[in-house]
């Protein structure tokens, strides 16, 4: 029974896995650029969005587990968005290590 009810699960947190890497590379990306205050407000914000999301629709909506698994697709969209801006637009080539 309780392997039944988790492979729906299964597949969202595989599914978000694949993003989850896109989303790492271009975070590593920005790590890697030297500014090291950058990638913590960018991860800062990140986990803040996720555990406001995840309290409610835990504690508010009491969604089901795989909706709440759900987040990590938006985890991986953000980390892949906001790092990828930031390597387009911030001004990161002009700082000297």
């Amino acid at each position: 029974m309780l392997i039944s009810q988790s492979i729906p699960v299964l597949y969202m947190v595989s599914g978000a896995a694949l993003g989850i890497a896109v989303g790492f590379i271009l975070f590593n990306a920005v790590s890697g650029t030297g500014k090291t205050k950058i990638t913590f407000l960018i991860e800062c914000i990140i986990i803040t969005v996720y555990l406001f999301a995840t309290y409610y629709l835990t504690n508010v909506i009491k969604a089901s587990i795989q909706i709440v698994w759900s987040l990590e697709y938006l985890y991986a969209i953000l980390l892949s968005f906001i790092s990828y801006a930031y390597l387009k637009k911030g001004n990161w080539q002009k700082y000297k290590i």
